[in-house]
């Protein structure tokens, strides 16, 4: 499962449930609790920052296998997954 980590404000950190579904072209995601994201601004590239990220959302949800926020964006930016596979997400209907 897929969540997003996002920063609201100061010292405020939000998990967001499950992803479900992504469209690459308007870069929108929707949750399994039906709520509508969209991706705005590439990953934090700051490592700090992440380490935050990652230490809240094990908290938030328990074991996490990896980061995969790069890649997400990157299929963003171009509006394809990777030939290679890498569809992490099913497409937003």
């Amino acid at each position: 499962m897929l969540h997003i980590v996002a920063m609201l404000g100061p010292m405020t950190l939000r998990v967001t449930s499950a992803l479900a579904a992504i469209d690459l072209a308007t870069a929108m995601v929707k949750t399994g609790s039906g709520r509508n994201y969209h991706l705005a601004a590439p990953p934090e590239e700051d490592e700090d920052l992440r380490m935050l990220m990652e230490r809240r959302s094990k908290h938030a949800i328990g074991t996490i296998s990896g980061d995969v926020s790069d890649g997400v964006w990157h299929a963003v930016s171009v509006g394809a997954w990777p030939d290679h596979g890498g569809g992490l997400l099913q497409p937003l209907q």
